[in-house]
């Protein structure tokens, strides 16, 4: 903790310098991509899966 400094003001130092904070939102806008690539790759599987159990339904009866 900075002299004089309350103990939270070192938790928010690297949102006040300028060059963190952009490290910061760049790995949130990285997060956020990769999250969204994933659930679009696992909405992708679910639906081959059902065509795939759909395809297989036809073959069987």
């Amino acid at each position: 903790v900075a002299p004089g400094g309350s103990p939270d003001a070192d938790l928010f130092r690297p949102l006040r310098s300028g060059g963190s904070t952009s490290s910061l939102i760049n790995a949130l806008l990285i997060q956020k991509s990769i999250a969204a690539t994933a659930s679009r790759v696992l909405r992708k599987e679910r639906s081959a899966l059902g065509v795939a159990a759909a395809l297989a339904r036809t073959f069987t009866n």
